[in-house]
């Protein structure tokens, strides 16, 4: 419906028929909405059980998804990003802009060229790919593995029971703050500075504001070239 102050809603309403299709009739129904190509202020979709897909082509200035228990999957999609899911995964290909995304049970994989990019999952793994001016990726229990085009101006991984590692290109200039309980600190790159099997603050390369801050409780920390 096309309300008068322009914007098009969707939804499922309580009327009779609704009621039949939704309750009664269809178990589970599938909605594809095609928008006309254009810079979009803001899309909202949300679904309780269902997956939500945006495909390469949306512009926007602003996207909000959020789901129970349904996956979300996006492609090609740019603008200021924000995403939820209770247990489904978050899933991204090609993606720009500001994104932010998060889920309680669910995995986390996103690529792309962001200008900022923050990943949460509780118990899940989160995984990054690409390039981003910002990077914050944490999880409770799961693996956080960031696989680094260029280095962002900051990198922030943070697990309580997995592990953190990175993969950067070789040559890269930047700090590392690192600290583990129980885990162990692994690298291939030549660095200057404290360096311990828990802990330690280093520099590798030339002097840069590049910084890299990893965390772990009982996890591995791992930072190599590739």
């Amino acid at each position: 419906m096309l309300r008068e102050d322009g914007i098009l809603s969707i939804s499922q309403g309580n009327t009779a028929s609704a009621a039949y299709f939704f309750m009664r009739g269809m178990r589970r129904s599938d909605l594809e909405v095609r928008l006309p190509k254009k810079l979009w202020d803001k899309v909202t979709v949300e679904t309780v059980h269902g997956e939500i897909h945006a495909e390469e082509g949306l512009t926007c200035r602003r996207l909000e998804a959020s789901t129970a228990s349904g996956n979300l999957m996006l492609e090609g999609v740019g603008g200021k990003i924000e995403v939820h899911s209770h247990s489904g995964d978050i899933c991204g290909r090609d993606m720009g802009g500001d994104f932010y995304g998060e889920t309680k049970s669910g995995n986390i994989q996103i690529g792309g060229d962001l200008e900022a990019c923050r990943l949460f999952s509780a118990s899940g793994d989160v995984f990054f790919d690409g390039k981003s001016g910002e990077l914050n990726c944490s999880s409770t229990s799961g693996t956080v593995e960031l696989l680094l085009a260029e280095m962002p101006g900051q990198t922030k991984g943070n697990s309580i029971s997995g592990s953190c590692i990175v993969q950067i290109p070789v040559g890269e200039s930047f700090s590392l703050s690192y600290r583990t309980v129980s885990g162990t600190f692994l690298t291939n790159l030549p660095f200057t500075g404290e360096l311990g099997e828990k802990s330690g603050h280093a520099r590798s390369g030339e002097p840069a504001k590049k910084q890299v801050s990893l965390t772990s409780v009982s996890g591995d920390i791992s930072i190599c070239g590739k």
